[in-house]
This record gives structure tokens, C-alpha cells and sequence, in this order.
């Protein structure tokens, strides 16, 4: 019996331990983490290893910085949807800088295609649930860089 509750009390801290770990991997909130971005990117854009390892640190960064603007504006409401806005632009800004030195032209333009898909799929799935309509239970793209 006592090595029945051990064996318990060690599959609960593997749980509890873990979660934290998959949260980080995860990264700050509810999007996708670094790794995920990153991944997705290399299979959308054919980036070659170089140019993984290279994006990688400008990716956490990306993920960090939404994350920590993200918790400064929670609990403020409507009125904090225009200051959401400008620093996400503000940050997407300083990505696609940041990758265009690592990126090519082609890469970069289909990023950003990209990108301007899964923001408009977003924003009619926003539209479709202040309307009340049934869908999805998450955005189109959430998981997506």
C-alpha cells in the first residue's frame, strides 16, 4: 500500500512539474509558443537550418514581448484595445525587421501574406462571435505564427 502512494505521489509531481514546462514551451498566454512559430514558419517558408537557428531567438523574443504586453493590458477593458493594437504593430514591426536580415524577399513577402490571412481570419471570427454566430471555439489561426 505505502508503495502504491508513493508511486502516486511521483506520477502527481511528474504532472505538476510538467505543466509548467509545456506553459513555458507554450509560451505566455494563450497563443502558440516560440517553437511552434518557428515550426510552422520553417514548413511554410522552406527556411533552411541556418535560417532556423538564426529566426529563433527573434521569434522568443516576438513571443515574449506580445506576452508581456498582453498581462500589462489585462483587466483594462475596451479602452485598452487601441494601446493592444499599437504595440502589437509596434512589435510585428520590429520582427519583420529583424527577420528581413535573415529571410529573402520571396520569403519575407509570403510571410507577411500570410500573416495578413490568419489576421483577417481572426478578425471575421471576432466579428462572427460578437454577432452571436456559432463556430469554432477558437480563432482560425491561433495556433498559427
Amino acid at each position: 500500500m505505502v508503495r502504491l502512494q508513493k508511486w502516486i505521489l511521483a506520477v502527481c509531481m511528474i504532472m505538476f512539474f510538467s505543466g509548467g514546462v509545456c506553459a513555458q514551451m507554450r509560451g505566455p498566454g494563450r497563443g502558440p509558443g516560440a517553437e511552434d512559430i518557428v515550426n510552422k514558419m520553417a514548413q511554410e517558408l522552406n527556411l533552411t537550418n541556418e535560417q532556423i537557428q538564426q529566426i529563433i531567438p527573434v521569434i522568443k523574443e516576438d513571443v515574449q514581448k506580445r506576452g508581456e504586453l498582453m498581462k500589462q493590458m489585462k483587466g483594462q477593458g475596451r479602452e485598452a484595445t487601441s494601446s493592444i493594437k499599437t504595440g502589437m504593430e509596434k512589435i510585428t514591426q520590429e520582427t519583420e525587421t529583424q527577420l528581413a536580415q535573415y529571410l529573402s524577399d520571396e520569403q519575407i513577402a509570403k510571410w507577411k501574406t500570410l500573416q495578413q490571412e490568419r489576421k483577417s481570419k481572426r478578425k471575421n471570427f471576432m466579428r462572427e462571435r460578437m454577432n452571436g454566430e456559432a463556430g469554432e471555439s477558437s480563432p482560425p489561426g491561433n495556433n498559427d505564427f
